[in-house]
């Protein structure tokens, strides 16, 4: 479970689960701020965490070199009734295709992209 809590002026907040913190902001119609991730960005962060974790766990068990692997996600709302998660992974340029193709497959697993990809509902 992850909790946030109001702290410090206008809409900054400290968000925890218990073992580490981070920090959300956002500046609306000229109030608040830039002291932390914009609300968005930990629904990106989240999902590039996560593939970059499930990359590294498919290269571990296969024993491919993963270092200088670069994950990138955007979520882009600009189209209306559409929320799109553009992910963009860059791999070292001297890594065989084969390698890159596996990883990649793997990719696709990534647990966080999965539960994104349900149906949601809020409680």
């Amino acid at each position: 479970m992850v909790i946030a809590e109001m702290d410090g002026p206008a809409y900054a907040t400290r968000v925890g689960n218990g073992r580490a913190q981070l920090h959300a902001d956002v500046c609306k119609n000229g109030v608040g701020g830039e002291g932390g991730f914009r609300p968005h960005e930990l629904l990106e962060a989240a999902l590039a965490a996560c593939l970059s974790i499930t990359l590294r766990m498919a290269a571990r068990e296969h024993d491919i070199a993963c270092d200088g692997i670069v994950v990138r996600v955007d979520v882009r709302r600009d189209v209306a009734g559409e929320t799109r998660f553009c992910s963009r992974i860059d791999f070292p340029p001297a890594m065989p295709e084969a390698e890159r193709r596996f990883l990649l497959h793997a990719a696709g697993r990534c647990p966080v992209r999965t539960t994104l990809s349900q149906t949601l509902r809020f409680q």
